[in-house]
């Protein structure tokens, strides 16, 4: 897209040309730094037992004494060999509780794709300065696992609460812009356009109410007016297409005791407690889940990852906001590059002085 009045009217001459330099930088810083956070031959995060300086003192002390030397503890006295092999245990038992942690955390990430949506969220904060990751959520699915009985192998199904993540649409989110760090917001709007079989996936969710869900679902959904996918596809020219799907609003902020009370929350009326609540309504206000935040740290399951920072919004810029001096000059180059070659092979008109 050109300024107005960059070429005057459509008769006017001049190149058009556009260097598609911005793109390619885009491109290879986000494949760059994707490379970077997440690398293909390890992990992209280590558990380790936290150190201990009062267990490493201790097994110090104990070396320096006889084995069979006694010491005193709070239970009695303890042979200082006895404490030395304790401590031993106990860090080998820490250790193997990492390792089995962090094999547990391998499968929920690899189970929700985490790698892909982190990567979107790359790709937003490069271009656009902000990419917002969202999670971890807990959804219910079902697991199968394979139990051996009597020399028999059976299947068992079993339906569980599992940690999700995903990427969150910079033009669905709607975070308290008084703040310039996610840390700082009070309360987050997301909105959700979802299809039939989404939104009864809803189901699925933890403290959803089934008889909401079903009464949304019973009433067509409307048409998704001024959305940024209906403007790109006006600016392309493919608009048209009909877009039926629900537009569902999910709240993360502080709720009233009342209001709480009124969705069916089990909390205390008391005008000394503050909650931070989740509430999902769909258009038209009708409430499909309503839960007290489960963290007792209040925060909100949004992480947000800038490209350069800006100190006045929780909003920052991108790669093509840097470049855009860049880009400009390489069009200017480039296009008069060739307005001066089209001037040369132009008819050309001899004056003779003479005549």
């Amino acid at each position: 897209l050109y300024d107005p009045g960059t070429f005057g009217d459509a008769t006017s001459y001049g190149s058009r040309i556009f260097v598609p330099l911005t793109r390619r930088l885009v491109g290879l810083v986000e494949a760059r730094l994707f490379d970077m956070l997440f690398p293909s031959d390890e992990r992209s995060y280590v558990i380790q037992p936290t150190p201990v300086p009062d267990l490493d003192q201790a097994t110090q002390l104990a070396e320096k004494l006889p084995p069979d030397s006694m010491v005193n503890m709070p239970g009695g006295q303890v042979p200082a060999g006895a404490v030395k092999q304790s401590i031993a245990a106990l860090m080998d038992e820490a250790k193997k509780r990492c390792d089995g942690m962090q094999r547990e955390i391998d499968d929920q990430l690899a189970e929700c794709n985490y790698a892909a949506h982190a990567r979107d969220a790359i790709h937003d904060a490069v271009l656009y300065g902000t990419g917002v990751l969202k999670g971890p959520v807990p959804m219910f699915r079902t697991t199968k696992r394979w139990l051996e009985q009597d020399g028999n192998f059976t299947m068992s199904l079993e339906r569980k609460p599992l940690p999700e993540a995903a990427r969150v649409d910079l033009w669905n989110f709607f975070p308290d812009m008084s703040a310039t760090h996610i840390r700082e917001v009070e309360f987050v709007f997301e909105r959700h356009f979802l299809t039939r079989q989404q939104l009864a996936d809803m189901q699925d969710m933890p403290d959803v109410d089934v008889d909401a869900l079903r009464q949304v679902l019973g009433n067509e959904p409307g048409t998704v007016a001024n959305s940024y996918r209906e403007r790109l596809r006006a600016i392309n020219g493919t608009s048209g297409a009909k877009d039926n799907r629900y537009e569902v609003w999910e709240y993360h902020g502080p709720i009233e005791a009342a209001d709480l009370m009124a969705c069916g929350c089990d909390v205390e009326d008391d005008p000394l407690k503050t909650y931070t609540g989740i509430v999902w309504f769909a258009k038209g206000g009708t409430v499909l889940k309503a839960a007290v935040n489960p963290l007792d740290s209040n925060e909100h399951p949004y992480s947000v990852f800038t490209w350069q920072m800006d100190e006045s919004s929780i909003f920052c810029f991108g790669m093509p906001y840097e470049v855009r001096d860049n880009q400009e000059s390489a069009n200017s180059a480039f296009r008069a590059m060739h307005d001066n070659m089209g001037l040369c092979v132009l008819p050309h008109v001899v004056v003779a002085d003479a005549a």
